[in-house]
């Protein structure tokens, strides 16, 4: 072959089609290049997110403030999160979406964790659990939640009469009532009221500052179950009950001097419980409650005014419902919510407060308070009878050390278990066959559930 052959061989002819096609992506990458540079210059000269009122609102806080070019890093992770809550469950629950714009947005040592938070752990993308269970909504179901809801979701027929009870402490207008009658909806009809403090002037609201205060309303809802589980006099009105703290933290505009703006707050502890108990409870039954709830406020000098709310649970429906409502996680974004609608005059000074109490303040205020309580029936010990929960068994060893025990349980030669390692491998079979038993339910449950949207079809 000839060098003038070979030449022609190797020499490639231009294709008209491709040519087009290549510039045709050009074009489009530099104009994708030329609107981000457009959008991102604009984003600059956007209103400041310090200063807007809708931070619960991710695709508002990224499109129309400059929380992209103050916070780029922050803002990435945030729409990371975005993605992937798309196709992860464990991402979509109620009000998630609103905690993590709140938090993105916030002066929080902590928000880059929050918004980084993956239920399940991936090393190769860098994605832990948070494990801040009082806000990640997540982090919560998974070490606290979900496992008390499984522990009692089976208990409603093996008791009863249920009822709800909330035990809150309140600047005014403290009360007792008891539900008597509800509608198909589960809504209030009738109520019987007994209004302890009527005409009574309104207290100072209770501040984040004063732990002493909240540590004392806290331990006494927990003393007034106990006393109420207690036969020592004769008298036990409670059978069992699951008790869990929570509060509830409202912004108002607050006068100042000099005419400057100002945000006051005001926190509401409350006990929520769920409670079984030998006979229904009447009027007269309820009053004793109150006045021994009154007396208990006295003896631990708490400056607010009690207020007891009972409600019968009626349904399987209702005792579930009223389950998950006692083991929710901290709802912040409803105190944004609310806090943003009142002080909508005052942007810059409510979004500053609101970080400074939730975020800094409001952990530490009741971080010394045990959450959740089980008493009576409730409560698990080791052989006593009565327990009408499914205890829940936590993983206490890792897989290596049950293989190792197990091998070490079938192989004499490689010397005899001890007592406690005796203990150690029958727990962990208890808790694997638990949880076998549990995934198997939940298959079965979503297979049901699919059928029945096909049928629906």
């Amino acid at each position: 072959m000839t060098h003038y052959e070979h030449s022609i061989e190797t020499m490639t002819i231009p294709d008209p089609l491709q040519d087009f096609l290549d510039r045709e992506q050009k074009y489009i990458e530099a104009s994708k290049s030329l609107a981000n540079a457009k959008k991102a210059h604009a984003r600059r000269h956007n209103p400041s997110f310090k200063l807007c009122l809708f931070r619960d609102h991710a695709d508002l806080l990224l499109d129309k403030t400059d929380f992209c070019f103050r916070r780029p890093e922050l803002s990435s992770t945030l729409k990371g999160w975005i993605g992937r809550s798309r196709s992860n469950e464990q991402l979509r629950i109620k009000g998630y979406a609103e905690k993590a714009a709140i938090v993105a947005s916030a002066s929080w040592e902590k928000a880059m964790s929050f918004v980084h938070c993956s239920p399940k752990c991936n090393r190769k993308k860098k994605q832990f659990p948070c494990g801040m269970t009082d806000y990640c909504p997540a982090c919560h179901w998974a070490r606290i939640g979900d496992a008390i809801f499984r522990e009692y979701m089976g208990a409603f027929g093996k008791a009863g009469p249920w009822y709800a009870i909330t035990v809150s402490f309140v600047w005014h207008h403290g009360r007792l009532k008891l539900v008597t009658r509800k509608g198909r909806k589960c809504q209030e009809k009738e109520s019987l009221r007994h209004e302890a403090f009527l005409g009574a002037p309104r207290l100072q609201p209770l501040v984040f500052s004063e732990s002493d205060q909240i540590q004392k309303c806290g331990g006494v809802a927990f003393d007034l179950l106990r006393v109420l589980g207690n036969t020592s006099r004769g008298l036990k009105l409670l059978n069992g009950a699951l008790a869990a703290l929570d509060c509830h933290v409202s912004f108002f505009p607050a006068k100042a001097p000099k005419g400057d703006l100002s945000v006051g707050d005001g926190l509401i502890v409350h006990t929520h419980v769920l409670a079984n108990t030998g006979a229904s409870l009447d009027w007269d039954t309820c009053q004793e409650i109150y006045r021994a709830l009154l007396d208990h406020c006295q003896e631990a000098a708490i400056r607010l005014q009690p207020d007891l709310h009972i409600s019968p649970l009626q349904s399987k429906g209702e005792f579930l419902a009223w389950l998950k409502y006692v083991v929710k996680p901290l709802v912040f974004e409803k105190f944004y919510a609310e806090g943003a609608f009142a002080c909508s005059d005052r942007p810059e000074h409510f979004n500053l407060h609101f970080d400074q109490v939730v975020f800094s303040g409001l952990a530490n205020a009741y971080a010394g308070i045990t959450s959740p309580r089980r008493f009576g029936n409730m409560r698990y010990r080791p052989g006593q009878d009565g327990y009408i929960g499914d205890y829940q068994y936590k993983k206490r060893i890792g897989d290596k050390t049950f293989r190792a025990l197990r091998l070490r349980e079938r192989e004499p030669a490689l010397g005899p278990l001890t007592a406690k390692e005796k203990k150690q491998l029958d727990y962990e079979r208890k808790r694997r066959a638990q949880r076998r038993r549990q995934v198997r339910e939940w298959q079965e449950d979503k297979k049901t559930n699919r059928r029945q949207g096909r049928s629906q079809r």
